[in-house]
């Protein structure tokens, strides 16, 4: 399937909205325009592709997975995004639930085999450095439609659901929520004269079987 041709990062034009809302209320489009944050930006002015996000080594050797549920526009599962073709392909699918709420949940993978040759010592470690930059990205693109990133967790078990290799890491997974839910209100009005102390505006802990992609078109 073609790719929208997007000469630079969405995220660049991105102008926050501070309107929460349910991930349910994003549409295919949508979508569509967070992800194409994680693929890959062809310039004339560079000889070779480019990312939103920083990388050690250029190496780019974190994926990232998707995993869906009550979804309209995509099949309960695991997805995976491809970078390069900008589309998500079923990996492993769920068994589908008529009224599931709407839930999306982003599963960043390191790949040994891609970091290997450049790094021989400390490859968890560097991996995690790549999937932070991707995460803060994430902070950036999703206030301006109406979502934030909860705070991740590590869920090694999902590797399972991924077709991924043995020796491949689980660097963290993210849920997708609404934006009131993980921004913290204003500060209460003090009464005294010191000046409060003000939150931080996102507190964090440091083979398929069908596509989508973002013509507008689907297939199984």
């Amino acid at each position: 399937m073609s790719s929208p041709a997007f000469s630079e990062p969405v995220c660049n034009s991105i102008k926050c909205t501070e309107t929460s809302r349910d991930v349910g209320a994003l549409d295919l489009a949508e979508l569509g325009e967070l992800l194409r944050n994680f693929g890959q930006f062809i310039s004339e002015e560079r000889l070779l592709p480019k990312y939103a996000y920083a990388s050690p080594g250029a190496l780019y050797a974190t994926q990232l997975y998707l995993e869906a549920d009550g979804i309209p526009f995509l099949r309960p599962g695991f997805h995976y995004y491809h970078p390069v073709e900008h589309r998500v392909i079923l990996i492993s699918p769920k068994p589908e639930t008529p009224g599931a709420a709407a839930r999306i949940r982003l599963h960043f993978v390191g790949k040994r085999r891609a970091i290997e040759p450049v790094y021989k010592n400390n490859i968890a470690e560097v991996l995690e450095i790549e999937a932070g930059h991707m995460a803060g990205l994430l902070d950036r693109v999703l206030p301006a439609y109406g979502l934030g990133l909860a705070t991740g967790t590590y869920e090694p078990a999902t590797l399972d659901r991924l077709d991924c290799a043995d020796e491949d890491f689980h660097l963290g997974t993210f849920e997708v929520l609404p934006l009131a839910a993980v921004r913290p209100g204003p500060p209460p009005r003090s009464t005294s004269r010191r000046t409060p102390t003000r939150s931080p505006v996102c507190p964090r802990a440091s083979t398929g079987t069908g596509t989508v992609g973002w013509n507008g078109s689907r297939t199984r």
